[in-house]
């Protein structure tokens, strides 16, 4: 009998998070939106040296391999240690989470596939963590805080085929899928900052933070969050835009970008996620050829229409030369 290449596949959504960064930590409603985008990971295990081999491409190209035995899941060989170390943290967690995962005098074999760049910023860890975690037949959750400080929005949204709004606060979490369609959508826009920042790292430093319970802040957060969701008018979406901005720039003790490196936008912009890298959101009435043109000046050359990577069929990702 010929056997299968891959007994088992599984796929998380990659993310982005509109509103609620940072706070989220302490108790803010954030809302998250899944992507066209996300990570696959196909599984198979054959008898043989018990072992495992793991390969991850992305876009189609091969980015990292790494041996692992299967009592300890210590590392054999890896083309990038830091990595493989990061991985291995994982598969322990869900062995201490599920005892019998990868046990036993087998040869598996695990290929993760990202179409998206992993510089990104759009949940390549989360939407890895989600894939094993189903592999490994335990919760998500339990797996995620077992190997991270943030709040989880991200592995809400990595399993979610809808929005979603997303609260952790007192141990508990809240999770609520939604629609999020604004009549407007065709003039927001993500455009990608080059300057990934590490996600991990801004979750530490912000929890290292100390003194203030942020209650007005998350109080006024809620509201933008929900007056987003209902809101109709281009307008008063970015008035809500810019009254997030000064929320979140008050409490990190740093300026909005509005109001340093792109105050020459015709527009509205928020950070999403990291303040300083990943992607923001614009939102303007003028033309789209203004769009691209601003776009082109500031060397912004991967962006996205919302429409397209947030809720339609995914046609385009626009890389300009």
């Amino acid at each position: 009998m010929i056997q299968e290449p891959f007994k088992r596949t599984f796929r998380s959504n990659a993310k982005l998070m509109i509103t609620g960064e940072y706070l989220v930590l302490r108790g803010a409603l954030a809302l998250a939106v899944p992507l066209k985008y996300g990570q696959s990971l196909k599984v198979s295990t054959h008898p043989g040296n018990p072992s495992l081999a793991w390969k991850t491409y992305i876009k189609g190209q091969h980015w990292f391999d790494a041996v692992f035995s299967l009592d300890e899941f210590i590392i054999g060989n890896a083309n990038d240690f830091p990595t493989a170390q990061k991985l291995r943290e994982i598969l322990l967690a869900s062995r201490s989470l599920q005892p019998d995962f990868l046990s036993g005098n087998v040869r598996c074999e695990a290929v993760s596939e990202l179409d998206f760049d992993i510089n990104w910023g759009f949940g390549s860890s989360s939407s890895l963590i989600v894939n094993v975690a189903r592999w490994a037949e335990i919760d998500p959750f339990e797996l995620f805080s077992k190997v991270s400080r943030g709040s989880g929005y991200d592995i809400a949204a990595a399993m979610s085929d809808k929005p979603v709004l997303y609260r952790f606060a007192e141990e508990k979490r809240e999770i609520t899928k939604i629609d999020f369609s604004p009549p407007f959508h065709e003039q927001l826009y993500v455009a990608y900052l080059g300057k990934k920042r590490n996600s991990a790292l801004a979750v530490e430093r912000f929890n290292q933070q100390s003194g203030s319970d942020y209650r007005s802040q998350i109080a006024n957060l809620d509201s933008i969050t929900l007056a987003m969701l209902a809101c109709s008018e281009l307008r008063e979406f970015r008035k809500l835009m810019r009254d997030h901005e000064k929320i979140i720039s008050g409490v990190l003790g740093i300026p909005a970008l509005s109001e340093k490196l792109l105050s020459d936008f015709n527009g509205d912009m928020k950070s999403l996620g990291a303040w300083g890298g990943d992607f923001i959101l614009l939102a303007t009435d003028m033309p789209r050829e203004y769009v691209l043109t601003w776009l082109r000046k500031k060397e912004m050359n991967t962006w996205f229409s919302y429409e397209d990577v947030a809720m339609k069929k995914l046609d385009t990702l626009y890389e300009q030369p």
